[in-house]
């Protein structure tokens, strides 16, 4: 679980209603929140690779950091999250 910018990012222990067994087999799923509001913004996947589970991982402005066995995966925010960053 991490915080930025008033956003909690927090990987899901639960299966979503709408979210397939298999999808949830294959990748962590990562929920964020407003801090400041208790409102939910959505989720993203962050993908297993070659059988190993996001261990960790950090928020910057413009990435997503994935901890994943012994690889720091990187991943670029797309431009309706990152404005979510600037929202107070």
């Amino acid at each position: 679980m991490n915080t930025y910018h008033n956003i909690l990012f927090n990987e899901s222990n639960l299966m979503g209603k709408h979210e397939s067994q298999k999808q949830w087999k294959q990748a962590s799923v990562i929920d964020m929140y407003f801090t400041n509001r208790n409102y939910y913004i959505g989720s993203f996947y962050v993908h297993h690779r070659q059988g190993e589970k996001l261990a960790d991982f950090l928020v910057t402005d413009s990435h997503f950091y994935a901890l994943i066995g012994n690889e720091l995966i990187r991943y670029k925010w797309a431009p309706n999250v990152m404005k979510q960053f600037s929202i107070e």
